[in-house]
């Protein structure tokens, strides 16, 4: 069976192999990963421009990178069909290609596969999008490729001008439409690009996750007919991925955090589990789940539960430190009829009656009081004052914020709070706001009470009225100092609903932190052997990441799966 392979736009590439060294222009390529399904991503013009004296260059337009493939030998041919014009009846541009296979990290060449370099003009651009032969169908080099190796496509045109005039070729890729391109090279419809081998080419196993989004595609034959439990893995084929056979996973052997039963689970047949034997060593039934037999609900249909879900007959035990371990209390302490009261004195001692000798009394060393009647008892603070000292707020313990702006700060309200201070004076107080970078991103700088700043042999100075100030040091007045880096908001790419499975940053920033927000949801991960995993609930078509707290960023990728398209 043959493997077609589309030429998307717009998606993140795996890997980024060097260019081969054939082409004599390539400063306007690009690189985009290909699939053996059609991602949906629109249709795009690709232009390259050449201006070399020197009749026949080769230039380059795009770079194309496969998945990861199994260890096979790879022989047969290939052919492909892309639309491509010319801006200018003098450019003389025509279709040239080069196939190769490198390793999974894209550093090491196996060998070429294929490579069309054109000695005399055939099959001339012409001035509109029209369909070429990219290449014609031909026979490969067989080669025998390792495990994990990626096929890679290098795709452009050769100028047979000779002159210093600026010309631009052109050629269109993406695959948001159902036909594919015919195989002429006359047709001018919108159709998908694509390049076919005519050997069935086998993927490597790897994880669920998939370079570039979207993730995963769900096509193709049959490629798992079983699955062994707790190896995490899922073989990864060019064709996507089948889930056959009769849909039960038999013999699963859970992790050790998982909820487990002696013999494993096996949801199977039209239902519910109805009777649960642990020495059957499955659940088997056909209408829902229901959890029997000793020490768990006993047969209880959800309608007839009761409206209080949690009950203890004793009381309840905490595990701890704080209490002795295997204890039932003969009291309840923490009880309610319809609410709790929380009050503004302490509460009296409450006595806790064990089995045995370890009666005790718990004194509650805070100022609520839960019991009674249960209900708000609609209590009101007055005008409670926090001043600061120096400080927006100074909130008690070593960790407050020192001389941060604004400078005062009031909140108030009938019975509510005021926040205030006793302001910056009026000689030291400043702010100092620095543009960084090509797009000028903003820091602000607080207490920089300078006039004027200067540059000189890589230091920067500050002047104020009494002298020069060589500004640097590993803190800020005392306080330590969080590297951050913002990226968003983004949507990745792709107007998508989608959500982030890890964000890589490079083992140079473990102890690092990433926070996402997508929508009103937050979360902050940490980062460990290079990586940040991302909670599975936060989805949305734009998302702001922040990476906090890193020694040193050596890169970024961010793993992205499409969880529904439009």
């Amino acid at each position: 069976m043959a493997t077609r392979i589309y030429l998307p736009n717009g998606l993140l590439p795996p890997i980024s192999p060097a260019f081969k060294t054939t082409w004599t222009v390539w400063g306007e390529a690009t690189r985009q990963p290909c699939y053996t399904y059609k991602p949906g991503t629109a249709f795009a013009e690709k232009a390259a421009s050449e201006a070399v004296t020197a009749s026949g260059a080769y230039v380059l337009v795009r770079q194309y990178i496969t998945g990861r493939l199994a260890a096979q030998t790879i022989s047969g041919t290939v052919k492909g069909q892309i639309r491509a014009k010319e801006s200018n009846a003098a450019a003389d541009f025509c279709r040239t290609i080069i196939i190769y296979v490198v390793s999974a990290d894209g550093k090491t060449i196996r060998g070429t596969l294929y490579q069309l370099l054109p000695s005399a003009l055939t099959a001339e651009f012409v001035a509109a999008l029209t369909n070429r032969y990219y290449p014609p169908s031909a026979s490969v080099t067989t080669l025998a490729i390792q495990n994990g190796d990626r096929i890679v496509i290098e795709i452009g045109f050769r100028a047979f001008n000779a002159v210093a005039t600026a010309y631009t070729g052109t050629l269109e890729f993406g695959d948001a439409n159902a036909n594919d391109l015919p195989e002429d090279e006359t047709d001018t419809n919108q159709y998908c690009p694509w390049i076919e081998f005519s050997q069935n080419l086998v993927g490597v196993a790897d994880e669920i996750t998939k370079d570039g989004t979207p993730a995963i595609k769900f096509s193709g034959v049959g490629v798992l007919t079983s699955t062994i439990p707790g190896t995490t893995v899922i073989p990864e084929g060019l064709t996507g991925f089948v889930f056959s056979g009769e849909g039960v996973l038999t013999e699963t052997f859970p992790q050790a955090d998982e909820v487990v039963a002696e013999g494993g689970f096996q949801l199977a047949g039209a239902g519910v589990v109805t009777i649960y034997d642990p020495s059957l060593g499955v659940l088997v039934g056909s209408g829902g789940i229901k959890f029997g037999g000793a020490g768990v609900w006993g047969q209880v249909d959800p309608s007839d539960l009761p409206i209080t879900v949690l009950v203890g007959s004793g009381g309840f035990v905490l595990a701890g430190t704080g209490l002795q371990p295997d204890i039932t209390p003969t009291l309840t302490a923490i009880i309610g009829s319809g609410g709790f009261k929380m009050g503004g004195r302490r509460p009296d001692s409450i006595e806790v009656i064990y089995p045995g000798d370890y009666d005790e009394t718990i004194d509650e060393l805070a100022s609520f009081e839960m019991g009674g009647e249960g209900v708000w008892g609609a209590s009101y603070p007055g005008t409670t004052v926090i001043v600061s000292d120096g400080a927006i707020f100074k909130i008690g313990g070593a960790g407050i914020a020192a001389a941060k702006s604004p400078p005062l700060v009031v909140i108030t309200g009938d019975g509510g709070f005021a926040i205030g201070g006793s302001g910056w004076p009026a000689a030291t107080g400043a702010d100092t706001v620095v543009l960084t970078g090509n797009e000028f991103g903003p820091s602000l700088y607080s207490n920089f009470n300078f006039t004027s700043y200067a540059q000189y042999r890589g230091q920067y100075y500050g002047a104020k009225d009494d002298g020069i100030y060589l500004l640097g040091g590993s803190d800020d007045a005392g306080d330590e100092i969080h590297p951050g880096v913002r990226i968003g908001p983004t949507n990745l790419g792709t107007a998508n609903y989608k959500r982030l499975r890890s964000v890589n940053v490079g083992e140079n920033s473990n102890g690092a932190k990433v926070g996402v927000r997508a929508g009103e949801r937050r979360s902050v991960s940490p980062v460990k052997q290079g990586k940040a995993f991302i909670p599975r609930d936060l989805q949305a078509r734009e998302m702001v990441i922040d990476i906090i707290d890193f020694e040193q960023l050596s890169h970024l990728e961010i793993i992205a799966l499409i969880i529904a398209w439009d």
